[in-house]
């Protein structure tokens, strides 16, 4: 009895097994994320940078910044290369970030042997004190939905290399004082909190 229980088990495992290989090899839906078309508009969002940098530098006003702008500019501003020896068989493709409410989704596309392969990292950004605090809450292979963030540990090199191009979009970022996703756009204040508010002294 206990031989046909450890052979009904080890029959499942290995069903949950492939079906999960097939979910990571199928190609994600990204239907939702905006801006991958090719640009009607010449410059494709490139000003998104300085339109960050004047905003800082003013902190007068709010700037929102769609998601059809950000990742036109992405498109635009990124040259990435496979690297290691992944880029015998590995073209990387593209980045894009899909904007929703306090989420930010950021899409990784390689096309290996014709076929596009995807994956995503779910990222959450809050401000505490003085700094602001970003965290890994889910992501995904494919079709696969990853919800142990160490299970994504594949895809540092990836993010370390992302990080590096956007350097200095980064860098102007986190002068803001405050950064909030939306549905399809982020929301970003410069503004300090003396000038937020009102006085209510007499």
């Amino acid at each position: 009895m206990l031989r046909f229980l450890y052979h009904v088990f080890l029959t499942l495992w290995l069903s949950f097994l492939i079906a999960a290989a097939l979910q990571s090899h199928r190609t994600g839906d990204m239907s939702a994320v905006q801006g991958l078309g090719p640009s009607p508009d010449k410059n494709g969002g490139q000003d998104v940078l300085e339109r960050m940098e004047q905003a800082v530098w003013r902190r007068a006003e709010t700037l929102e910044i769609t998601e059809v702008d950000l990742n036109r500019y992405l498109a635009n501003a990124l040259v990435m290369k496979q690297a290691g020896r992944s880029r015998e068989f590995a073209n990387f493709e593209r980045v894009a970030v899909d904007l929703e409410p306090d989420l930010c989704r950021i899409w990784f596309v390689w096309k290996i042997a014709g076929h596009a392969t995807t994956a995503t990292i779910d990222l959450t950004l809050k401000r505490k004190n003085d700094t602001f605090i970003t965290e890994v809450t889910g992501g995904s292979y494919g079709r696969l939905k990853i919800l142990q963030r160490g299970a994504l540990a594949t895809l540092v090199p990836a993010c370390t290399s992302l990080a590096a191009s956007l350097d200095d979009e980064i860098h102007t970022l986190f002068q803001m004082n405050q950064i909030h996703f939306l549905k399809d756009k982020v929301l970003l204040d410069p503004r300090f909190e003396a000038e937020k508010e009102p006085s209510t002294r007499p």
